[in-house]
């Protein structure tokens, strides 16, 4: 479970003062690079900031982007922002449609190779990283899912972050 504030000015301040790198605190936030507290970093446009995205990554952060904004994508079928966000190495990709909407008749649908919901990072996996070595466990919760994944050794960084990408929905099986 990924815990972040994605709040700027006074509301973070007043979260990292007296906590330097987020010491004793349970949350991630959306700091800019270089700060004693950034760590995870929200870029919601994989096409602009594809380079961006890349460097971070490689540079040991987590990073948030988004595979849709809104229905725009949905409406059009148009997958160029999926596919920025799938090569731009982000661990987390956000999606408003991880099923098609029928209204839109273009079907589209957010979802990894293999109907999966995580893979190897395609910018900083181990070489022995593979798909089929991320395993998911589900523990039925009400009203949804909650998802376990398990990262094997072969699957961390020399730092210990998970070389995987992430796809999450607010209506998918990560949302609690």
């Amino acid at each position: 479970m990924l815990f972040v504030l994605g709040e700027a000015g006074e509301k973070l301040a007043a979260y990292v003062q007296g906590h330097p790198s987020l010491r004793g605190r349970v949350m991630f936030v959306n700091a800019p690079p270089g700060r004693p507290e950034a760590a995870f970093v929200i870029l919601n446009d994989p096409v602009q900031y594809q380079d961006s995205i890349q460097k971070l990554v490689r540079s040991g952060y987590l990073v948030r982007t988004r595979a849709d904004e809104g229905t725009k994508e949905a409406r059009q079928g148009d997958y160029r922002r999926l596919e920025a966000a799938l090569s731009s190495g982000a661990q987390f990709i956000s999606t408003d449609c991880y099923l098609p909407d029928e209204r839109f008749r273009t079907h589209y649908q957010v979802q990894l190779s293999g109907k999966g919901v995580a893979r190897c990072n395609p910018v900083n996996k181990p070489a022995q990283c593979t798909n089929a070595s991320l395993s998911l466990r589900y523990c039925r919760l009400r009203p949804s899912v909650l998802t376990f994944l398990r990262i094997p050794a072969s699957c961390r960084t020399t730092s210990g972050w998970a070389a995987a990408t992430f796809v999450f929905s607010p209506t998918s099986c990560f949302r609690l």
